[in-house]
């Protein structure tokens, strides 16, 4: 069972989410249409940290920390006329790797709570 407004995983039967104090009764999803998994693992691999638009709700400090160092790495690149693009593809590679890690290893029940 997944809290509806912060996407925890609620254990027992709580009266209220003890992650972010939402009333549990009006805030739970079980079931219903869902987000599909491996569509979101296909986005990581090809399009690293955009997967995370995907599950913005539950994932938007992703989207934006993976999006704020892609852009600092681009900059980077530039103001050093190239010099730091070996860091630029570290930074590119790390975001890519954690958008995968991330999607692969939340549970399907995760995907399948998510509204």
């Amino acid at each position: 069972m997944f809290c509806k407004n912060c996407g925890r995983e609620l254990v027992g039967a709580p009266s209220y989410c003890p992650h972010c104090g939402a009333k549990v009764q009006e805030n739970v999803v079980e079931t219903g249409g869902g987000k599909s998994k491996t569509a979101s693992i296909l986005l990581a691999v090809f399009l690293a940290f955009w997967t995370w638009l995907y599950t913005y709700r539950r994932d938007a400090w992703k989207f934006w920390v993976g999006l704020g160092l892609a852009i600092f790495s681009i900059i980077l690149a530039i103001a050093t006329a190239g010099f730091s693009l070996v860091f630029s593809w570290v930074f590119g590679l790390g975001v890519w790797v954690w958008a995968i890690m991330d999607t692969a290893t939340k549970k399907d029940e995760w995907y399948r709570s998510y509204s």
